[in-house]
């Protein structure tokens, strides 16, 4: 469980206006009983969810990267702390984790600039569920 949910209000709060402004649209499809009226309500939803698509996908990276964090943040405390072995190997154990730091910092300098684009975004997510059904088959 994360510890740090008091600052997760505020990144919420997009996440749930997209949600509400999402849900309203769906709401105004199923009020109508023509069914050309219930197509454009159903198109303007499907561009309502591509709309909210960045929104959505930064909030649940933002939650992602909190949680491995405060996961990280844990780990390393008890690897580093570790009063059952010497201060040598805790020593070790500390430079160990600034190597592994820096290659993850490497890793991770990704340009996601302009994932604030709907269109961006879902290439994004198309590529990433593409390539885990391939490593899946």
């Amino acid at each position: 469980m994360m510890q740090r949910t008091g600052f997760l209000w505020c990144p919420a709060l997009p996440i749930a206006y997209e949600a509400k402004r999402v849900h309203d649209t769906m709401g105004a499809a199923t009020d109508n009983d023509d069914e050309e009226e219930k197509k454009e309500a159903a198109r303007r939803t499907c561009s309502s969810l591509e709309d909210s698509l960045p929104v959505f996908l930064q909030t649940i990276w933002d939650w992602s990267a909190l949680d491995i964090e405060s996961t990280l943040r844990r780990v390393c405390n008890k690897v580093l702390k570790d009063v059952s072995v010497p201060w040598q190997i805790r020593h070790r154990r500390a430079l160990a984790l600034q190597r592994l730091g820096r290659l993850f910092q490497g890793v991770g300098q990704v340009d996601l600039s302009d994932m604030s684009q709907s269109r961006v975004a879902k290439q994004y997510l198309e590529e990433a569920l593409h390539g885990a059904i391939r490593e899946k088959g």
